[in-house]
């Protein structure tokens, strides 16, 4: 089982489910935005085609209906027809003129500015702005006596017919169907927040359960494993995060093994040294003491030369003993040199010991034979010298 710190998965969720959400609305967005665009374009020229051709169908309509009433100057009928023209709130303004151009009925007492500053002549949808911005079309609708003078070029008419179609109701269709567009914009926008939350929640779900199978094995728990249960490239990276998890468990464990094996080496040589140690203060004692032995030897070699020239200086008087002192005196030599010689080889063995310190303990043995042997030596020495001594007080 994984467990999962949910303050930390709070945070991380907030992160990657917040910018995954964010993303669905802002791609919905964009989309939303594109096709309002461009609904809204043809909406707008819809409905200005639209206007034209409703107004070009009424004038062409009124031409074909209303030119008896022009002819015959039947002002009441016409102003009739214009009554039931402006009812339609499409119509801004509609007249009819005589030949000269002089109203014969109107649907408002003046014409719109735009209006009156165009000249008369036949017009099918002419596009005019007023000074507010608001855009008006003209169809001016010609009356002749026949078809047959109408087909004829440079005939005059007889009258005309004005009509101003605005756009107040193509604009109140165009407010209204971007006002459901907006409405439908925002239910989109809607539902995209809400799968960019759902979605969001399944892509993260493994990631968060990742990151709190890493965060437990960086507190120390190596033995902790993430769930695997997706087989795309987030399961990838759980499978391997997991191989690399177990890689580092075992290479954990070796080195604890490691590190007992270099702890037990070590405690090892310690107590071996603190041995070693303790043999090396033992024979730099009994060297001490043999430096103290041939110390005491070189006394007793100093006084036997004093007793020499003592006897050297009586030998005119006593020959006959100078030939036993000679002969006593060949005979410290000989334990003379045999003294300098084991003095050489203690010197000699010291010097094996102390550059030999992992051969102590065989050493140690051979040094404590040899001073041994030393001493005997000494004392057969003292004994020697003591005879000198005596035959040179008895010469």
């Amino acid at each position: 089982m994984v467990l999962v710190d949910t303050s930390n998965e709070r945070t991380v969720a907030f992160g990657l489910r917040g910018q995954l959400t964010l993303a669905f609305a802002v791609l919905t967005l964009i989309m939303a935005v594109l096709i309002l665009g461009v609904e809204q374009y043809r909406i707008t020229q819809s409905a200005r085609q639209e206007t034209i051709d409703r107004g070009r169908a009424i004038s062409d309509t009124v031409e074909a209906t209303a030119g008896y009433y022009v002819l015959f100057g039947l002002n009441d009928d016409l102003k009739s027809i214009l009554s039931d023209l402006t009812a339609n709130k499409s119509i801004e303004y509609a007249d009819f003129l005589n030949a000269e151009g002089v109203p014969l009925a109107q649907s408002a007492k003046n014409p719109p500015a735009a209006v009156a500053a165009q000249k008369l002549a036949v017009s099918d949808g002419t596009r005019l702005q007023t000074a507010g911005g608001e855009s008006l079309y003209l169809f001016v609708a010609p009356f002749f006596e026949s078809k047959a003078q109408a087909a004829v070029p440079g005939n005059k008419p007889k009258g005309y017919f004005r009509l101003v179609m605005n756009e107040h109701q193509a604009q109140a269709a165009i407010r209204t169907m971007w006002l459901t567009n907006i409405g439908a914009t925002a239910v989109a926008l809607a539902i995209a927040i809400i799968l960019g939350m759902v979605g969001s929640r399944v892509i993260t779900r493994p990631m968060l359960q990742l990151a709190a199978a890493a965060r437990l094995i960086a507190q120390g728990d190596l033995s902790n494993r993430a769930e695997v249960t997706a087989q795309d490239e987030i399961g990838s990276v759980g499978t391997a995060f997991n191989t690399m998890a177990a890689n580092l468990e075992r290479t954990m464990k070796s080195l604890m093994q490691s590190q007992d094996k270099l702890k037990s080496v070590v405690d090892t040589v310690s107590s071996r040294s603190r041995t070693l140690m303790d043999r090396v203060d033992e024979q730099r004692a009994i060297i001490t003491e043999t430096y103290s032995s041939i110390d005491h030897l070189n006394g007793g070699v100093r006084k036997i030369t004093d007793n020499v020239e003592a006897l050297s200086a009586s030998s005119e008087e006593t020959s006959s003993s100078m030939l036993q002192m000679v002969a006593s005196m060949e005979e410290v030599s000989r334990h003379t040199d045999t003294l300098f010689s084991s003095v050489e080889e203690t010197a000699s063995a010291t010097t094996q010991m102390v550059t030999s310190i992992n051969e102590v303990d065989q050493n140690v043995v051979y040094l404590t034979n040899f001073v041994t042997e030393t001493s005997a030596s000494m004392v057969e020495m003292s004994a020697s010298i003591a005879q000198v001594e005596t035959n040179a007080a008895r010469s």
